[in-house]
């Protein structure tokens, strides 16, 4: 049996266990599963996985997407760029060593064009973390100028930023997950129809998609960006562990 998985914290809400474990019935593949494993904190990283009996790869969600690039001794282009991954694969050739990789930010690419065909002007990314990172990198290759809002910077609330220039906003806080489920504090009463409102959680309409659209703004949550990055995640896996699919 071999056996993906998928490492954050929370992780009991993740789209990504039901996703490819209907992917391996399709393919036909009764060998692999997939597991969803809690951890609050990965400093025990290396021996946590060596305990995992057929661990080939997990994704890496929301708080490890850049504390986990200290145990891999590969990074990919796009992780050196972004400075975080979402995707860890044990390595083919030395079981330990591990490979990393990004692919949140081409899902989220092919999911902005798939939603909206539109010629952005200006985008105003909200979050600063792994997700926010992968975000800016691909804004970057789709010649999309931006700017960062961030809680740190700006205090625990959004309210005193102004909307009125942005037509592409992003958010890629916690604020829409099952855990977290109210809205920004944004000035929603500055957006209007020209506004789309791109939220990275994906668990139906989110809280604030709900007042965007409530405002006139378009908006759309991330779970095409999700299924994307998955296949995409897939892809390099079968890639990488090659060995496996013959």
């Amino acid at each position: 049996m071999w056996r993906l998985g998928l490492i954050g914290h929370p992780v009991a809400q993740s789209f990504s266990p039901q996703y490819f474990k209907a992917k391996f019935e399709a393919l036909g593949l009764s060998d692999w599963d997939y597991q969803a494993f809690d951890l609050p904190h990965i400093d025990d990283f290396e021996s946590w996985w060596h305990s995992q009996k057929g661990l080939v790869a997990v994704n890496v969600t929301i708080p490890h997407k850049q504390t986990v690039l200290a145990y891999c001794q590969n990074l990919s282009d796009d992780v050196k760029a972004i400075g975080a991954a979402n995707l860890i694969i044990q390595s083919e050739q030395d079981p330990l060593s591990f490979n990393a990789f990004n692919t949140d930010h081409s899902g989220f690419s092919k999911a902005l064009k798939e939603t909206w065909d539109y010629p952005f002007q200006k985008a105003l990314v909200l979050g600063s973390g792994g997700s926010s990172k992968a975000i800016q990198y691909a804004l970057t290759q789709l010649n999309i100028p931006f700017e960062v809002g961030s809680r740190s910077a700006l205090g625990e609330h959004y309210q005193n930023l102004s909307l009125k220039a942005y037509d592409l906003i992003i958010n890629c806080t916690p604020y829409g997950l099952p855990s977290q489920w109210e809205a920004l504090s944004l000035p929603y009463d500055e957006l209007g129809p020209q506004q789309h409102f791109f939220d990275l959680n994906y668990h139906g309409i989110t809280p604030s998609m709900q007042k965007c659209m409530d405002h006139g703004a378009q908006a759309c949550n991330g779970l095409s960006m999700l299924q994307h990055q998955a296949d995409f995640a897939w892809k390099l896996i079968k890639a990488n562990r090659s060995n496996y699919f013959k």
